[in-house]
């Protein structure tokens, strides 16, 4: 029971986490109207596919619009931070009666095994091309778990996204960002 309610703790606090933004202060961010994407040197996967479509879409709805890299305006250097957490398994504690001394006491026992759960995160930089700075930087702390299913992962970048755009310094020229939350189950 403890361990159920720790989890829950710990995932509503993941879950209510602010994603990390860092920004030039004082910068005109209304001087741009084009972007691109750094390119990357290893084989795009369909994670960063998919990250890189829903930044596009929300940068689109912002007015800027995808050309090459040699005539965009900001640099936009998207990333999935592969890491791993150890998670021990079996163990715990337990109370024993000890009748020899008409005693209850309690027990911990370490975990028996444990097992690594890869997981990934977010973190998006914009570089202006004409300073050759970063001016924005966005890292979210919610986790993607390795084995989340595609309709899961789908809805996993879209939030994230958002909720890493809503203090962007461009503002929305539409009046609104729709984030379908259906329910999906496992």
């Amino acid at each position: 029971m403890r361990k159920i309610f720790l989890l829950a703790l710990i995932n509503l606090l993941v879950a209510c986490a602010s994603p990390q933004i860092d920004q030039l202060p004082d910068h005109d961010f209304t001087q741009y109207q084009s972007f691109a994407f750094v390119e990357q040197p290893d084989l795009e996967s369909l994670d960063f596919q998919r990250l890189q479509r829903q930044v596009t879409k929300l940068l689109q709805l912002r007015g800027l619009q995808l050309q090459d890299q040699a005539d965009a305006q900001l640099l936009v250097d998207a990333k999935l931070i592969q890491d791993f957490i150890m998670q021990g398994r079996g163990g715990g504690s337990r109370y024993r009666y000890n009748p020899y001394y008409d005693d209850l006491e309690l027990v911990y026992e370490p975990p028996t095994h444990y097992v690594q759960q890869n997981y990934q995160y977010i973190s998006i930089s914009f570089v202006d091309t004409s300073l050759n700075q970063s001016i924005w930087s966005a890292t979210n702390v919610a986790r993607l778990y390795e084995k989340s299913k595609t309709p899961k992962r789908e809805l996993y970048f879209e939030k994230q996204l958002v909720l890493l755009f809503e203090s962007f310094p461009i503002p929305v020229e539409t009046d609104e960002v729709e984030v379908e939350t259906t329910k999906i189950q496992r």
